[in-house]
């Protein structure tokens, strides 16, 4: 079946992304060391990957719709990999301030880049806030969890990269299991699944075995790894061949842009010493739960909707 392949590319990709995440968090204390710097500064170094993903989704959403998806994922992974290679070799909020003069912009356009339809409707609306609330809980969590680990429970970088073993593998495991129940069951249980995952960091103390962390690395990307497939694949299902590179382009780049936010807003949480870093974790976690069962509360009132191709985009 083509689905197979299908899904197998896209959770590579998926998994790449989640992968450059982590392995950046795992550094940041050393990074802090050698080069001084407080938490503010940490967390641009993070953000400055999230935005620049986020800033070149729209535009590839645009060159995919154009030129076609293989072609343009093919090109990507490319792009990737050499850029990968050249950070091995070497040694914000300006981003959310510039959203009011997108919008702007767009409103004024004659060919805007996200089409003025989509946003009619409530379907991507939805996955829209989806998107944003996964990625700004996950990454603003995975960032505080590397200072937990290294700050406070005093792993080595080594070690650190060990523990975040689960985290990657699950992603790689659950993406194959998405698409046999349509998109709606799967993005409210991922994101539930999610929120438990956010619940057992709560039960973490100040010092922690590694095996306490087995289970909420294996849970809280199996709610993502879960729940973002689903909502693409609801997104795909419910908009024009024509439209759908953009929307989901326009989506994804609300996703990096909201981890970046995360990032700063659950950064300021954490302090410098271990207990403060300890104390952020929970808060973090607190907050992370509670806006992922308004994502779970939105994505059961979700519209089962299929768009064809020939119809029109209309709100409903």
């Amino acid at each position: 079946m083509k689905i197979v392949p299908v899904m197998a590319a896209t959770s590579f990709g998926f998994s790449l992304v989640q992968l450059d995440v982590t392995i950046v968090n795992i550094a940041l204390p050393n990074i802090s060391a050698t080069f001084g710097g407080g938490i503010s500064w940490l967390q641009w170094i993070v953000d400055a990957y999230a935005l620049t993903f986020a800033s070149l989704l729209l535009s590839g959403g645009f060159l995919t719709d154009r030129f076609g998806a293989r072609t343009i994922y093919l090109l990507g992974i490319a792009v990737f990999a050499a850029a990968s290679l050249a950070c091995g070799l070497a040694g914000m909020i300006c981003g959310p301030l510039a959203v009011a003069g997108f919008i702007l912009v767009e409103r004024r356009a004659k060919q805007p880049l996200i089409p003025k339809e989509i946003f009619g409707l409530p379907l991507y609306r939805i996955c829209l806030f989806y998107g944003f609330t996964v990625n700004f809980t996950y990454y603003g969590v995975v960032f505080i969890i590397s200072l937990y680990l290294q700050k406070t429970l005093g792993f080595t970088p080594m070690q650190a990269g060990y523990a975040y073993l689960p985290l990657t593998a699950t992603f790689f495991l659950v993406n194959t299991l998405v698409g046999r129940f349509g998109p709606r069951a799967p993005m409210v249980g991922g994101a539930l699944l999610d929120a438990f995952g956010f619940l057992t960091l709560l039960a973490l103390g100040a010092t922690a075995p590694f095996i306490a962390l087995i289970l909420p690395f294996m849970l809280i990307p199996a709610g993502m790894g879960t729940g973002v497939p689903a909502m693409t694949t609801a997104v795909l299902e419910n908009v024009p061949p024509e439209f759908s590179g953009v929307a989901i382009a326009s989506i994804n780049a609300a996703r990096q842009a909201a981890g970046a936010m995360g990032v700063a807003v659950f950064g300021m949480l954490a302090g410098n010493t271990p207990a403060e870093v300890h104390g952020g974790l929970h808060k973090a976690a607190l907050i992370s739960i509670a806006l992922l069962l308004l994502a779970a509360m939105a994505a059961m009132r979700m519209p089962q909707i299929r768009a064809r191709p020939e119809e029109k985009i209309t709100a409903e």
